[in-house]
This record gives C-alpha cells, structure tokens and sequence, in this order.
C-alpha cells in the first residue's frame, strides 16, 4: 500500500517504485445497505455496529485513522470491533455481525453479501 512504500522510500529501502493498482478505503456495508448508510458521518450513528482495522496491525486501519483526522479517538471509542485485519473486517460484515466497516474498495468483491 501506499503508506508502506513511502515509508520504505523514506528509510531508502525502495530505489524505484512502479505502481501497478491503487486500492482506497471504503465504507463497506451489508448488501442492500439495510441500515441506510450514506456517508462518514453515519460511522457514528448510536444505532450502527461499526468496526474498523486497528491502525497499528493494518494499513486500513492506518489510512481510516489519517482520513477521520481529529476524529480517530471518537471512532475508536464508538466502535463495535477493532480487528487486526481487513479480512476478518471483511468475515464479520458478511456474517452480519456488524453493520459498516472501513474496508479496502479491493477487499468487497470478495465476500458475499456486502457492498460498498
């Protein structure tokens, strides 16, 4: 992910970089989006089971953690889960054990019954 490489370039670990995909955060709902989710500000909606990467495991968690800004600890408090990966983000909304997670735009497509 982006974070990565420009932390390698800065550490001189990387001489060229060749992007070949880019891939973003998105709010990930389930299919349908049964609880009308339209936007961040519905993250902090007291009726919302909310999970998000923990931005010290993942790099969505990171980029989430750079996008909500002054906001982050707010997020953090409010949420459902924290998990390590986007994967298991990914697993809990499709089992519908939660209603929204910040997920990569890459990871959607790869689990039935969500949609972003």
């Amino acid at each position: 992910d982006e974070l990565a490489v420009e932390a390698a370039r800065e550490a001189g670990a990387v001489e060229e970089v060749l992007p070949l995909c880019r891939q973003y955060p998105v709010i990930a709902v389930q299919a349908g989006n049964p609880k009308q989710v339209r936007g961040f500000d519905d993250l902090f909606r007291e009726d919302l089971k909310v999970a998000v990467a923990n931005p010290e495991a993942a790099s969505v968690g990171k980029a989430t953690k750079a996008a909500v800004g002054a906001r982050w600890d707010e997020l953090a408090g409010k949420v459902t889960v924290m998990k390590p990966t986007v994967t298991e983000l990914a697993a809990d909304l499709s089992l519908g054990s939660i209603d929204a997670a910040v997920l990569w735009n890459s990871t959607v497509p790869q689990f039935k019954g969500i949609e972003a």
